[in-house]
């Protein structure tokens, strides 16, 4: 019974994320905004729950976590739809990326963030080593995850926690950074040393032994680098039609099976209870 009513509830949700994306596309000025791209994230999620519902158990999932996603993601689009079309800004709330200073980032400041992040990164690969005791990265990520699910996690020591952190947060801010470059054209040292700074912490973020934190990087850059150029092209992607955004989500959909080749990076074994995804 409550296995049906799952059922029932996630085609529901679904249905009614998809309906708001589209409506988001529609109703506002650019193709990428809040809602749309909120929208596109949770109807995604909800899909995979769908194909992966007997493999998750989704059957156990809480009728009140539903009823957050089925009005709550609707709402955040009214609430967008009501302030940008009624909404009243205080002075000038404008701004225009194309006359916003650019980054002012010296080459020397940026390869000592570099550099903190390359030690960061070296010293979470001697935790794992030493830690667990195994010869392979990839069996040592296994057990480290594996020691997680099972409720008894290595203590990692209080400084590298904080390095961890420090990591986490050069990553995010580089990767707007980098994202920003690239959406100007900005070519030159500079960009390398941001997207290198990002994609280091990305990779470290992977020693957690599973790759959840390094998707969530991977998707914060994209949308970061969409919104600016959503922005900054809002005439041009105004115009974007229906069937190139349909492409995009068909590519999407094609590519997040590919995800599952990091499996056997990260020392996943096939007999496992969860699917790859």
């Amino acid at each position: 019974m409550m296995s049906a009513i799952s059922d029932f509830l996630f085609d529901i949700l679904f249905v009614i994320l998809v309906g708001n994306f589209f409506f988001a596309i529609k109703k506002f000025p650019t193709r990428m905004n809040p809602s749309s791209l909120s929208s596109f994230g949770f109807a995604m999620a909800a899909l995979m729950c769908m194909i992966y519902r007997e493999e998750w158990d989704m059957s156990t999932f809480s009728v009140l976590t539903f009823c957050i996603f089925i009005l709550g993601v609707p709402c955040f689009t009214l609430y967008n739809y009501l302030l940008f079309y009624y909404g009243k800004p205080v002075g000038n709330t404008t701004i225009k990326l194309d006359k916003m200073k650019r980054f002012t980032l010296e080459n020397t400041l940026l390869m000592i963030f570099l550099f903190i992040q390359v030690v960061i990164l070296f010293m979470r690969f001697r935790f794992v080593m030493s830690t667990t005791g195994l010869a392979s990265l990839s069996a040592a990520l296994y057990d480290i995850r594996g020691s997680a699910n099972q409720g008894f996690a290595y203590e990692i020591p209080l400084y590298l926690q904080y390095l961890i952190e420090i990591s986490d947060i050069l990553a995010y801010y580089f990767g707007f950074v980098a994202a920003k470059m690239y959406v100007n054209k900005e070519k030159g040292l500079k960009r390398n040393l941001c997207l290198t700074i990002f994609v280091i912490g990305t990779l470290s973020s992977f020693f957690n032994g599973a790759r959840g934190t390094g998707l969530y990087f991977l998707i914060y850059y994209f949308i970061v680098w969409g919104i600016i150029y959503g922005r900054s092209k809002c005439r041009e992607l105004k115009k974007t039609g229906l069937k190139k955004i349909v492409k995009i989500l068909v590519v999407f959909i094609l590519a997040v099976p590919a995800f599952s080749v990091l499996t056997s990076a990260l020392g996943r074994s096939d007999s496992e209870k969860y699917s790859t995804m």
